[in-house]
């Protein structure tokens, strides 16, 4: 059997774009997932998700934490290139659902998932 080694996740909370891509050039090679947090994007936007997928060809989460509007963040999160978001557990299911169609229509910009905040939503969604 092959020992499943955890991956190394970074967060990017900077309140500005400059220290956020300079943090993740600094590790971004030494890394398997670059955090997109939720107080960096909400600074500087989602550009920065869009610079990072330039920079780097890891897994990208963008912690958007969605509790509505899950079709149209979802879309803003595969354009932008980010490979996962999140829904807050407070989300309606049918936010959850509506993020999770998009995901399963983008095929240019990689596998996108939702992260959810309560496991147990999950099994409501399927």
């Amino acid at each position: 059997m092959t020992k499943r080694i955890p991956n190394l996740q970074v967060a990017l909370d900077h309140s500005d774009l400059q220290g956020a891509i300079k943090a993740a050039v600094s590790v971004g090679q030494e890394v398997d997932i670059i955090e997109a947090g939720t107080v960096c994007l909400l600074q500087v936007g989602s550009e920065l998700v869009e610079v990072l997928r330039n920079l780097f060809q890891i897994r990208l989460l963008w912690r958007t934490k969605c509790a509505d509007a899950g079709g149209t963040v979802a879309k803003n999160n595969a354009v932008r290139g980010a490979d996962w978001m999140t829904c807050i557990c407070c989300a309606t299911i049918p936010t959850m659902e509506a993020a999770l169609k998009p995901s399963r229509l983008n095929v240019e910009t990689g596998e996108i998932r939702l992260n959810f905040m309560a496991i147990g939503l999950l099994n409501k969604l399927s």
